[in-house]
């Protein structure tokens, strides 16, 4: 019962949805809660994911999922219990054709007007912070070029050596030693300001080999954001050392 579904714009313990609660589906889309059926004690299993998210359930709940065994490809989708995927895992050869649980369809929100651009907010993730100031090395072009159109009159973005750029507040302020979290403003937005402010942490840091995109983690305070950042865009993100290797579904059309 402590486990977290969106209801409207907030979250909420499942154990406190009550009938009639509009929450967001898989599908992105807005269901209304026509039934509650208390369950009393059982047993709860902890069901962990190839990308490091978890949740709690019964052993009678109900999961969609792609079977490679009974069908092509990438399975045929069938509704199992937990007790059925727990058996499933009990196999020897499950490793060899393993169950594909459907991601969620990206949810669209009203977009937000910010102080700090998502853009800018996501560049700001990855700055060194030194003296009070954020420092960038080795920025291309276009970066360069991006950040200069969209960074607040506040903030001052400066060459200091060859390869070296600073954004520093303009009044002297100092930027915090210590990094806070992201504001949840940027974590309940629209898709597109959601992209952007990937964007601005990819542009910066971000590394793309033949097979994996790995979005930087800047310091472990921003992990847990920007896992849900690409996991509420209907992506996976998984922790690898320094990075999340992550994906996004083609059709948003990420990273320009």
């Amino acid at each position: 019962t402590g486990t977290q579904s969106t209801v409207g714009t907030r979250w909420k313990r499942i154990g406190d949805i009550r009938t009639g609660d509009q929450i967001i589906d898989r599908t992105g889309n807005v269901s209304t809660v026509i039934g509650v059926h208390p369950q009393g004690r059982k047993r709860i299993y902890k069901m962990t994911f190839s990308d490091g998210r978890e949740t709690h359930s019964g052993a009678e709940h109900l999961w969609t999922v792609f079977d490679k065994e009974r069908g092509a490809n990438d399975g045929l989708e069938v509704d199992y219990t937990t007790a059925m995927l727990i058996d499933k895992l009990k196999d020897k050869h499950y490793h060899k054709r393993p169950i594909r649980m459907p991601l969620a369809t990206p949810e669209e929100q009203p977009s937000k007007t910010h102080v700090i651009p998502p853009y800018i907010q996501g560049v700001m993730l990855t700055g060194t912070r030194l003296n009070g100031k954020l420092y960038y090395t080795k920025l291309p072009e276009d970066v360069i070029a991006e950040i200069q159109t969209q960074l607040p009159a506040f903030f001052t973005f400066t060459q200091v050596k060859p390869h070296t750029w600073v954004i520093a507040h303009a009044e002297g302020k100092p930027f915090d030693e210590k990094p806070r979290t992201l504001p949840l403003d940027y974590l309940e937005d629209s898709i597109d300001n959601k992209l952007s402010l990937i964007q601005g942490v990819m542009d910066c840091r971000g590394k793309v080999d033949n097979n994996h995109i790995y979005c930087p983690i800047p310091d472990p305070v921003y992990s847990y954001a920007l896992q849900y950042l690409f996991r509420s865009l209907g992506g996976t993100a998984a922790v690898d050392k320094k990075y999340l290797k992550v994906t996004l579904p083609h059709e948003l059309n990420y990273f320009k």
